[in-house]
C-alpha cells in the first residue's frame, strides 16, 4: 500500500456505490450539509447529473468541504467521484 491511499480491495463500481450510500446516510444526519443537483454536465461526451455535497463549515465529523458525484444519465451509474478538502485560506 506504500504510496496509495486506498487498498485495491476497495476498487470497483459496486464498492463505490456502497461507499456513496454509507456516506450519504451519515451526511443526512447533519442539517448544515447542502446538496445540489445539476443537470447537463458532461464527462468525455457523456451527459451526466452532478450531485454536489457541500459542508460550509469545517467540523470534525465532515471528511470534505465539497464532493461531486457524476451520475451517467443513460447508464444511471456513478462514473466519477471527487472530494475536496477545505481551502487553506
Amino acid at each position: 500500500m506504500r504510496g496509495n491511499r486506498y487498498p485495491i480491495t476497495e476498487i470497483g463500481i459496486e464498492n463505490l456505490i456502497v461507499k456513496l450510500i454509507e456516506r450519504g446516510e451519515r451526511e443526512r444526519k447533519h442539517p448544515e450539509c447542502v446538496v445540489e443537483f445539476r443537470k447537463n454536465a458532461k464527462i468525455d461526451k457523456r451527459k451526466c447529473t452532478v450531485i454536489e455535497v457541500i459542508h460550509p463549515t469545517r467540523r470534525a465529523h465532515f471528511e470534505f468541504n465539497l464532493a461531486q458525484i457524476f451520475i451517467d444519465d443513460e447508464l444511471q451509474v456513478p462514473i466519477r467521484y471527487a472530494a475536496y478538502d477545505w481551502p487553506k485560506a
